[in-house]
């Protein structure tokens, strides 16, 4: 029997409907490319026959092109370089884009700064190649200086996503704005603008057309009381002219935030609401008043860059309740009681605590089964007290799990229960993170135990702490590797594998699966020659799939580089067994010494194993 010809199937009465979505499943963001990439999605896709490229220029989200047009292109900085990216190169990727996506597709401009020598010489944007490239385009991302004469009348007349992200302060050019300048944008749906002052959106923004806004003043720490009246009056006179909004995200002070959640939005339309503040917030009963109003919301994120050092009194309060909620991220200055109302949602999908205690941890997700993405933060202050109680937590549920702990043993002290989630268990998880946010040990004991309760086959993982650290005996390690067989990604920078570890590596045993592999070995040849053999190990048996190796050396880093008994150790032990230590030690260094290693070395030894199997290899010192 003669196969089908692939364009039969390609015919085949299949409903266009189905093939919408194979072909967002399979599409990437479009690349744009001098000469054009026409065998990348979703661009072969119109070459298999007609009927594909009709369904397939159908379908306006696969086809998103992002150009980024930085103000270098060579090492020689003059205006007149600058200029030919601008006016050539630029304008040329706009023109192919255009020819080759169809009309109705989507192009996003990013035009980010110059460095500071170009700035102070030259006009950094030259306004006769931006006036070209601006019809072009549906979204622009602006981070240079703003000057209001390069946006002539009409010329975001396709613009639907509008970012204003100066290196400089926005509010000392919008005076000479006009109102046709961005009031003639009727596509104008999503804004995004960094600004002390509200005049940036006093200046013919079409308000009523906008569904996302973003007010991003994280820059400005402190505002004065002329600025905070200025922003008083805008929203008490215009709140009410955002009447399409449901998306906002407010970056400032918990001044200006308390002014916006004062304003008369329509909040019942929000369907995200996203605060993160400098400093931290000083009362609740506002915020709780405009989230009582918020029913619709299904993505809250209220975070503060300082750690508070007390809660928020949470006394009296009638409960908020949120029943479409599916991703929520709080900070730790929010009580127990507040988070518990915000968690009882059964449609929650995904939770991010900042500093939250082991305590409070286990509370609220023994009510959360159906998480998938769960993401939390430890602290030596939030330890675990007994009365949380043992009984074990299974969220059945999970795929992803990030966790971070900002820990600083005293010598006494070691990982425990205390300070680690041994109550989880997770039999579905996929994604697993961990990092450890000081220079101590990492819980490697722990993890593998959590791994092997849950009898979880991860496809990623990442451990990863401050400073390097070497693991004695290898068998940690060893025992780790050797129960995520199943992973494709496994990045575990700073803890140093021994040379037991990398000859399992080689010898293919090890991480049969992994597609990309992050790790950190002390010396290069050793590395070198196990990656050489792991490689010509799967060609062998001809399937590669080993892609992708980036990897740190230490070199001269040994265990008693990072042992804090090193001394101790070394007057006990007898003079035989330190002269069979020294043996070992010079016949380590004379089969793999790494003498001279620069950057170059390694550089070369990347690009041999890149060019030999055709790989990505990275080597770092």
């Amino acid at each position: 029997m003669l196969p089908t010809p692939m364009h039969s199937l390609a015919q085949d009465g299949i409903p266009p409907e189905i093939f919408c979505r194979i072909f967002v499943f399979c599409s990437s963001e479009f690349t744009c490319a001098l000469p054009p990439k026409i065998i990348e999605s979703p661009l072969v896709l119109g070459q298999v026959c007609r009927r594909w490229r009709e369904v397939s220029r159908s379908i306006r989200t696969i086809w998103k092109a992002r150009i980024r047009l930085n103000t270098i292109v060579t090492l020689t900085y003059t205006a007149e370089i600058f200029k030919l990216d601008f006016d050539s190169r630029g304008f040329k990727l706009l023109e192919l884009a255009r020819d080759l996506l169809p009309a109705s597709s989507y192009i996003a401009l990013d035009i980010v700064s110059a460095p500071a020598r170009i700035r102070e010489s030259f006009d950094p944007i030259p306004s006769s190649a931006v006036v070209r490239l601006l019809p072009l385009s549906n979204e622009l991302i602006w981070m240079v200086n703003f000057n209001p004469a390069i946006f002539p009348g009409g010329s975001l007349v396709n613009i639907e996503h509008l970012s204003i992200l100066p290196s400089m302060n926005l509010d000392t050019d919008v005076a000479a704005l006009s109102p046709d300048q961005f009031g003639a944008s009727p596509r104008l749906q999503k804004l995004h603008v960094m600004s002390l002052t509200p005049r940036f959106l006093n200046s013919g923004i079409p308000l009523s057309r906008l569904r996302s806004l973003t007010l991003d003043a994280l820059r400005f720490s402190t505002i004065s009381l002329e600025v905070e009246s200025d922003w008083r009056s805008f929203f008490m006179s215009r709140s009410k002219d955002f009447n399409c909004l449901q998306e906002l995200f407010v970056a400032s002070s918990s001044k200006l935030v308390d002014i916006i959640l004062e304003a008369n939005f329509l909040w019942h339309q929000l369907t995200l609401f996203d605060i993160s503040v400098i400093d931290s917030f000083n009362t609740l009963s506002l915020l709780l008043d405009r989230l009582r109003l918020s029913t619709r919301i299904t993505h809250l994120r209220i975070t503060h860059r300082q750690s508070a050092s007390q809660r928020l009194p949470y006394h009296d309060e009638p409960p908020v309740t949120l029943p479409f909620l599916q991703t929520l991220a709080l900070g730790n200055q929010f009580p127990l009681p507040m988070i518990e109302h915000l968690t009882s949602s059964s449609v929650l999908r995904s939770l991010d605590f900042s500093r939250i205690s082991l305590s409070d941890l286990y509370s609220v997700v023994r009510k959360c089964p159906h998480l998938t993405n769960l993401s939390f933060s430890i602290t030596p202050s939030t330890e675990i007290h007994p009365s949380s109680g043992s009984t074990p937590i299974v969220l059945s549920c999970l795929t992803d799990l990030e966790i971070s702990f900002d820990v600083f043993f005293d010598q006494e002290q070691e990982w425990s229960s205390a300070f680690f989630p041994t109550l989880l268990t997770t039999p579905n998880l996929i994604s697993l993170d961990i990092r450890v946010n000081g220079p101590d040990s990492f819980p490697l004991d722990l993890t593998i135990d959590l791994i092997k309760r849950s009898h979880a086959r991860l496809s990623s993982i990442d451990l990863y702490i401050v400073e390097p650290t070497s693991w004695e005996p290898p068998e940690s390690l060893l025992s780790l590797f050797n129960i995520i067989d199943f992973a494709q990604t496994v990045d575990v920078g700073n803890l140093i594998c021994p040379q037991t570890v990398l000859d399992s590596f080689a010898g293919g045993d090890l991480l049969p699966h992994v597609k990309s592999l992050t790790l950190c070995t002390s010396s290069l040849k050793k590395t070198v020659s196990a990656i050489n053999e792991r490689l010509l190990h799967e060609e062998t048996r001809k399937n590669v799939i080993l892609r992708k190796i980036d990897c740190c050396i230490y070199a001269g880093y040994t265990t008693a580089n990072h042992s804090d008994n090193g001394d101790d150790n070394s007057e006990n032990a007898d003079d035989d067994n330190n002269d069979e230590g020294r043996d070992d030690d010079s016949n380590n260094s004379d089969d793999n010494s790494d003498d001279g290693l620069d950057s170059e070395t390694v550089l070369i030894a990347a690009t041999e194993i890149q060019e030999r199997y055709g790989i990505d290899c990275e080597f770092h010192l």
